[in-house]
């Protein structure tokens, strides 16, 4: 693997984070509307698995609780038209940190591992 597709993974990767953080806000935002189904971002490793394609519908309607933002395949995640759980969204809040986190370092690791190279 090249160093540059270690960057354009990772940048990807940020990109479909912010995809989920700002999915996982609307969820919360939704939480007391009745009816609303939560919903959530196809994982990211269905996104660089070989042979998987990325499908998304050019309208809501197309495919009933699939639908896409900035190219990323949404989902519905709750339980048969259950109530969005405050709890729920804010430990996948938690967990979009945690992996943004993880990614900003490697990152920087591979950022300082070129710098270093470049000087000798």
């Amino acid at each position: 693997m090249q160093i540059t597709s270690i960057f354009a993974l990772a940048s990807q990767q940020a990109k479909w984070l912010g995809v989920r953080q700002q999915t996982i806000a609307e969820n919360i935002a939704h939480a007391s509307v009745a009816g609303y189904i939560a919903k959530d971002v196809a994982p990211f490793k269905a996104l660089v698995e070989p042979g998987t394609a990325n499908l998304a519908a050019t309208n809501v309607r197309h495919c009933e609780g699939t639908h896409s933002l900035d190219g990323f395949a949404l989902t519905e995640s709750g339980e048969d038209g259950a109530a969005v759980s405050v709890e729920t969204e804010m430990m996948k809040t938690t967990d979009v940190r945690n992996q943004y986190a993880l990614n900003a370092a490697i990152v920087s690791a591979f950022h300082r591992m070129i710098l270093t190279a470049a000087k000798a």
